[in-house]
């Protein structure tokens, strides 16, 4: 018997596999060319390239999970007894102590993990918490299903038929967890996420209107190469300077490859810039140590956070690798406040670029005298760049729309992920709905039989579904704002955020999807409940 469940297993993993990795590669297809269209530049590459790793990945990972989830079952069907098996038995559902021990055995260190992140200096505790902590709730998903359920059948059960409906949805805790828990997981992410994207965006948006002091900026597009490749020459940079009404330039080269003390590049970047006074008032930055002054030949300076992480001290040597040229010493003048935009971040003189990647600069930031009028300025600031096609010109609201653009592109991949996530919670929903039903014939010929018509049954399976459904959604977006406002309290300590926001129209969206995802779950099994004979259901056996 065992064998026999796990072959069938072995068979749907190799269909599922199989139609997993043709729906893959058309995604792909999709999402290439949605993001070519987003960010407006062709992507590298020609055709379909589909190399050996995903397909093997596909299947063994397919066949792997399908013949795991289908063990425990197995087992279980082997030791039934053959009379048992040919007999009707109505066995009642088994009591949920044992789950709900399990469940805390992964929430409630997960939580203690999640509060040692907050509190302490290291993300990996706060990570292993969050995954714990997750872990728990689905665990301990099906004790959470009467209580939350049961207030939204009480939003959504009107009448006979609804109360009918949410009744079912409540009979067997277990089946409608399991049910909701792949709507829940990706609502988990989603939520979490947005709470995170809301967070940087609102961030961004008081960063730089806290403490960027130029009014015009020159954005690079970097998809066409790296930084130091692409950008503006120091030519273009002075005659930005003699441009009437502009008051000071600063200009910003970045290496992204720079190894400090010969770990990994600093997060944040390592920047360089002609004059970092100016570029100390330009950004209002404030002075920790030493003196934020125009730098010399082998000085540097850093953010507080990098300043105090790698025990530096004011006037020490640090070795600092870039992208051309061996390892050089470099000697550390003074430390500023960090901030979102200046964090883990180091900036260093004017002839270290001769090091870097390319010697363009990527970004440029222009302060105007009194008076100024900022869109005459713009236009001679576009005329100087006209020889870069690469290179924008814009006020601050075309930075705050740069950098909320990647902070899009990421939240429109995640939201990507929630559509599969609903499509496979929908297929879910429909497979335990068609089962519940057959399951039930003869409950639904009954039901029939005393005065319940046909829209009244399709309103009851309806109402079920959507229970299963907003409870997966709602149950997500609790963990997923928790977990990400949890992510958001870890990143304010650190100075990579200012504020916590909470997306709400974006969840009251997930929840609307939610329902609709759960009528149209509904649609064929209702359907089916309705058509049912009567006389044939009750005699059903």
């Amino acid at each position: 018997m065992t064998g026999s469940v796990l072959i069938e297993a072995v068979l749907v993993g190799v269909v599922g596999s199989t139609l997993g990795l043709l729906a893959g590669i058309g995604l792909g297809l999709a999402g290439s060319a949605a993001l070519t269209a987003l960010i407006g530049a062709q992507l590298p590459g020609a055709g379909i390239t589909v190399s050996a790793t995903p397909v093997i990945l596909a299947y063994v990972v397919g066949i792997l999970v399908t013949v795991v989830s289908a063990f425990v079952p197995a087992i279980r069907a082997s030791a039934v007894p053959p009379l048992a098996a040919m007999r009707e038995v109505n066995r009642p559902d088994k009591p949920l102590r044992v789950l709900t021990i399990v469940g805390l055995v992964f929430a409630v260190p997960g939580l203690a993990l999640l509060l040692l992140g907050l509190i302490g200096s290291s993300f990996t505790p706060l990570l292993f918490g969050a995954v714990l902590a997750f872990l728990g709730v689905v665990i301990l998903s099906p004790l959470l299903t009467k209580p939350l359920a049961g207030l939204i059948g009480k939003a959504v059960g009107w009448g006979m038929s609804g109360r009918l409906g949410v009744r079912n949805a409540l009979r067997n805790p277990r089946r409608t967890a399991v049910t909701a828990a792949a709507l829940m997981i990706g609502v988990t992410l989603v939520s979490a996420a947005s709470v995170l994207g809301e967070s940087f965006t609102r961030t961004i948006d008081q960063t730089i209107n806290a403490s960027v002091g130029a009014e015009v900026i020159v954005q690079t597009n970097t998809t066409a190469g790296p930084p130091g490749e692409v950008g503006f020459p120091d030519r273009a940079t002075e005659q930005m300077r003699q441009v009437p009404g502009v008051a000071e330039v600063v200009p910003l080269y970045i290496s992204l490859e720079a190894r400090v003390d010969g770990g990994a590049p600093p997060f944040g970047g390592t920047f360089s810039t002609d004059d970092m006074a100016v570029t100390r008032d330009m950004f209002s930055m404030k002075t920790i140590e030493g003196d934020l002054r125009t730098l010399g030949p082998g000085e540097f300076v850093t953010d507080e956070n990098t300043f105090k992480s790698r025990g530096w001290e004011v006037g020490q040597s640090v070795p600092i690798k870039l992208d051309k040229g061996g390892e050089q010493q470099y000697r550390l003048v003074g430390v500023y406040e960090s901030t979102p935009i200046w964090t883990d971040t180091l900036i260093l003189p004017k002839d270290a670029v001769a090091s870097f990647a390319g010697p363009l600069a990527l970004q440029g930031y222009v302060s105007l005298r009194d008076g100024a009028n900022p869109d005459t300025v713009v236009g001679d600031i576009e005329r100087v760049m006209a020889d870069y096609p690469l290179v924008t010109v814009g006020d601050r609201s075309a930075l705050l729309d740069q950098f909320n653009s990647f902070i899009d592109i990421a939240l429109g991949i995640i939201y990507v992920l929630l559509g599969v996530a609903i499509l496979i919670a929908l297929l879910g929903i429909l497979n335990t709905l068609l089962l519940s039903i057959f399951e039930r014939t003869r409950e639904l010929g009954l039901l029939r039989a005393v005065g319940l018509n046909r829209r009244g049954v399709m309103r009851m399976v309806g109402t079920e579904s959507v229970v299963m459904a907003v409870f997966g959604c709602l149950l997500g977006i609790i963990v997923g704002v928790g977990l990400g406002a949890a992510l958001s309290s870890a990143l304010i300590d650190r100075d990579f955020l200012t504020v916590v926001a909470i997306p709400w129209v974006s969840l009251i969206v997930f929840v609307v999807v939610a329902m609709i995802a759960g009528v149209l779950a509904a649609l064929w099994p209702a359907w089916r409940a309705a058509r049912l004979n009567v006389l044939q259901a009750i005699a059903y056996e």
